[in-house]
């Protein structure tokens, strides 16, 4: 019972990190272009620079909890200043002062949004760190891995229902509710810290230099590099389809909002169910399979599916949300894969570096969305989607890029995720290795100092 109310408090965070993310992606830009005054120039700027700073900080925030030592553990603490820190920077960001110069408000985003993308990396890095640490088994990990996104979708359908319900600024002050109540919950849930040699400290030069060295480490590592690329590339499909999914259901399909609603209502409720699905194959079969056939089925059912749907007809896209989201669930076990990676580095390395792991992953995959997001504005702009042109003159073309100009990147990332080496029995030998050395090292220990050492 301890253990399932550890894992599922853990998991909780999810949903306030989800949430407002959610937040940022849909009312961030029209919230200051629109309500505030600020040309659509300087907003994409000042988002622009929040963006690349929550990019290059996730791996930072990561070494930096694989180097923090306190009674509470490395990773603990995080998620306590970090819950509070962005609850306060999400109310602050979205509650403006009342001036009308433009600059002053551009400057305010800039430092606001800063401020909280900060903030964000400090609770969700050490937090997603914390993953791999909670479960030594892998099938374990997995049902983690899928309590976290369960909690993560269910705080995507609160703000979609405070967005729908709620005036901008009243969901921001809802979402920074969550936010500290679910980051403080997962404080007080996750108890059991993981015991790792102490390091020794060392000055800010210095860890510079280890900063950067590891950071080589962890590019060579052939189990990990290929998984990141993989990731990579089928998570720039993710960006393009969220970037073109409302011009494809619009002025491809003909959808209304509530139409389209309902689609995006079907696709993440069987996601979330599916995550089930796919812990379960988990125990029976090697993820390594599993996430390949997931992955790559998910491309050729976007790619050959999406241009044939007739417009008008709820039938296909409704069929097509429910294989999507039965398969889009296999992401689950890629996530997952990282954490067993770092096993593999430990028994290499003799350190423990899950912060860093994560926090590269978690920088892969705001590059991806930034990718996708470019490359979606160039392919709307080249095929004359803009308010200047005839929309429904385009409409041929959404299809496309819609279908084949997402699935074809889910193909890529799975053929690349086949060059990931990290098989379920290699895995099973690692891990063998660990606990024997882990033994071999409490047994020294014991013997120079007389205490018996946990393992």
């Amino acid at each position: 019972m301890r253990q399932i109310w550890e894992k599922t408090g853990y998991a909780l965070a999810e949903t306030g990190i989800f949430a407002q993310e959610f937040l940022l992606r849909l009312e961030l830009l029209k919230f200051y272009q629109e309500k505030m005054g600020v040309s659509a120039y300087l907003v994409g700027i000042g988002v622009a620079l929040g963006l690349i700073w929550d990019a290059l900080s996730d791996p930072i925030m990561g070494y930096i909890s694989d180097h923090t030592q306190s009674r509470w553990g490395n990773r603990r603490p995080y998620l306590l200043a970090g819950g509070v820190l962005l609850a306060i920077c999400n109310y602050f960001l979205f509650h403006p002062p009342d001036v009308k110069n433009s600059w002053l408000l551009f400057f305010y985003l800039v430092i606001g949004y800063l401020a909280l993308n900060t903030a964000l990396t400090v609770l969700s890095v050490p937090h997603a760190a914390l993953s791999g640490e909670l479960a030594f088994n892998p099938q374990e990990r997995v049902g983690v891995f899928v309590l976290r996104f369960t909690f993560g979708n269910l705080g995507l359908f609160v703000a979609l229902l405070a967005l729908t319900m709620l005036e901008v600024q009243n969901a921001s002050r809802l979402v920074s509710t969550i936010v500290f109540f679910t980051a403080l919950i997962s404080f007080f849930a996750v108890r059991k810290v993981p015991s790792y040699p102490i390091k020794t400290k060392i000055g800010l030069r210095k860890s510079m230099v280890d900063f950067f060295s590891s950071l080589k480490v962890l590019w060579k590592n052939g189990y990990f590099r290929p998984l990141v690329l993989a990731y990579t590339i089928a998570y720039t499909g993710i960006a393009i389809n969220s970037a073109t999914g409302r011009y494809y259901y619009e002025y491809f399909l003909g959808f209304n909002r509530q139409e389209t609603g309902v689609v995006l209502i079907v696709f993440l409720l069987v996601w979330t169910l599916s995550l089930v699905l796919w812990s379960t194959l988990a125990r029976r079969l090697d993820k390594k399979t599993l996430g390949f056939w997931g992955v790559f089925l998910l491309g050729i059912m976007t790619t050959f599916g999406y241009p044939l749907f007739p417009a008008g007809k709820m039938l296909w896209p409704i069929l097509a949300a429910v294989v999507g989201g039965l398969l889009v669930g296999s992401i689950v076990l890629l996530d997952s894969l990282v954490a067993d990676i770092v096993d593999y580095d430990e028994l290499k390395t003799r350190e423990h570096r899950e912060g860093l792991y994560f926090g590269l992953w978690k920088m892969a995959v705001k590059l991806s969305r930034a990718l996708g997001l470019f490359l979606s504005g160039l392919a709307l702009s080249a095929i004359g989607v803009d308010q200047k042109r005839d929309l429904s003159a385009a409409s041929g073309h959404l299809g496309l890029l819609f279908g084949p100009g997402v699935g074809l990147f889910f193909i890529l990332g799975a053929i690349v995720f086949l060059f990931m080496p990290l098989t379920a029995k290699r895995h099973e030998r690692i891990q063998n290795l660990l606990v024997r050395r882990l033994k071999l090292t409490g047994q020294k220990v014991a013997a120079a100092t007389g205490h018996s050492v946990g393992t």
